[in-house]
């Protein structure tokens, strides 16, 4: 594996900071709200750096942000099932269809 030269170093930090900032802001204010002179003020860039890497502008950015999400989701789903016996797995979805004593009314 090679090591990444700095400028390589600064656009994944760049990314990364975007990133969390554009998620916090989302979070707080709601995607609607959300704008890229906003994020570009918060991370302390201007916009044409923000264009520059983040070529397909809001969009692309907001869809990075998605996918973070999901692959966050996705990590604790997992790790929460490899933590769990499958007694306590079964116990987050409920008891079985077969499991009521009573019949329907």
């Amino acid at each position: 594996m090679t090591a990444l030269g700095r400028r390589e170093r600064m656009r994944v930090q760049m990314s990364v900071e975007v990133r969390s900032t554009v998620r916090r802001l989302i979070a707080h204010q709601g995607v609607e709200a959300l704008t890229l002179a906003e994020v570009a003020r918060r991370v302390g860039v201007t916009l044409a750096a923000l264009y520059r890497h983040f070529e397909g502008g809001l969009p692309d950015i907001v869809y990075q942000v998605a996918e973070d999400i999901v692959d966050d989701l996705v990590r604790t789903l997992q790790s929460g099932r490899s933590s769990r016996s499958p007694t306590a797995a079964s116990s987050l979805t409920g008891p079985s269809p077969t499991a009521h004593t009573k019949p329907w009314p």
